[in-house]
């Protein structure tokens, strides 16, 4: 039972969402700035990063928690 796609005309395409929040915070962060985050947090930081010519690095602190440095 598929259904056939039907052509649509004149939809507009939405604004791209982007992590604003993390880019901000990336950017503010000085060479050797560290935050403290979690696991999740800590690798979309680290892919922000590196889309945006930053380099990091992380490590863990303690259960489920990473703190993440701006190293370049």
């Amino acid at each position: 039972m598929s259904e056939e796609p039907i052509i649509e005309h004149g939809i507009p395409i939405p604004e791209e969402k982007h992590a604003t929040g993390i880019t901000h915070i990336i950017a503010q962060m000085a060479v050797g700035d560290s935050i403290v985050v979690n696991y999740a947090k800590a690798q979309g930081i680290a892919s922000i990063a590196q889309r945006q010519g930053y380099k990091t690095t992380k490590r863990k602190i303690k259960a489920g928690w990473y703190r993440v440095w701006r190293i370049e």
